[in-house]
């Protein structure tokens, strides 16, 4: 039996008992009764709200691609923060003039070799 059929037999079972309830005389058989079609009235909202809620491993799945975008779009983020970051690093970089300095100054044991230098001319 699956649980919209027993949910069913249960919703007539509780009909049943409200409609035996005034009919009762007996006070003790009365509260008894009360006490029965409250317990499975709560048995019959607690089936309805385990039909609305998703199952565990429904709910678990859930989480979990939840999880897996928020994830996703962190990581968009980040990357997309760090690409604005080295934007901004290329434009400061590319506003700064240098001023071209001879490579000479770096050794001063170095000669510029010219044409008319005594290297070049005793190659020939």
């Amino acid at each position: 039996m699956t649980d919209t059929e027993s949910g069913k037999e249960r919703r007539h079972q509780v009909e049943r008992y409200r409609v035996l309830a005034p009919r009762t005389t007996d006070p003790l058989a009365a509260g008894l009764l009360r006490d029965i079609i409250l317990e499975l009235g709560a048995d019959l909202n607690e089936l309805a709200e385990d039909e609305l809620w998703p199952s565990k491993k429904e709910a678990g799945l859930r989480i979990l691609l939840t999880y897996i975008g928020l994830a996703c779009a962190a990581i968009v983020l980040m990357i997309s923060y760090a690409e604005k970051q080295q934007e901004i690093a290329l434009d400061t970089l590319s506003s700064y003039k240098l001023k071209p300095e001879p490579v000479l100054d770096d050794d001063p044991d170095l000669k510029q070799i010219t044409p008319r230098s005594p290297y070049i001319q005793d190659e020939r």
